[in-house]
């Protein structure tokens, strides 16, 4: 029987990617993405928040190193991979990481002066408007 273990998720960083070198030729970033979601409630919906670790390796890495910054919008394509170990107390801990296999990067912030130039010509699109880039 075949099985499927694939995630999708689109979100904002919680925090700048944080980037270790494994070994001489490898490097590890791993970042937290925040999604929402909206639960009905007595009176309404509200919405939470759930928090996912990503992490990417190699050139992945290091794309996502260079263009991410805390609060940015990125879609993230990878598998799930559990982790368990047991921390300092001796307390078992489990997480499961989203092991990036693509990821698409949200608009990045135009400077004060790449605003002035566009405003003397065409109108800025709406943020909606501009695409992702797909690495």
């Amino acid at each position: 029987m075949r099985t499927v273990n694939k995630a999708f998720l689109y979100g904002h960083l919680g925090n700048d990617p944080e980037v270790r070198k494994i070994s001489n030729d490898r490097t590890l970033v791993r970042f937290s993405l925040a999604t929402h979601r909206r639960i009905r409630v007595d009176d309404g919906f509200s919405e939470e928040t759930d928090w996912h670790q990503v992490v990417a390796f190699d050139w992945l890495a290091q794309k996502a190193a260079d263009r991410l910054r805390k609060g940015q919008p990125v879609a993230v394509v990878g598998t799930l991979r559990p982790q368990s170990w047991v921390d300092t107390q001796g307390i078992k801990r489990k997480r499961v990481d989203i092991i990036a296999e693509n990821l698409c990067f949200g608009p990045l912030k135009m400077s004060q002066e790449d605003a002035s130039v566009s405003s003397a010509g065409s109108p800025l699109p709406e943020e909606g408007d501009i695409p992702f880039e797909a690495v």
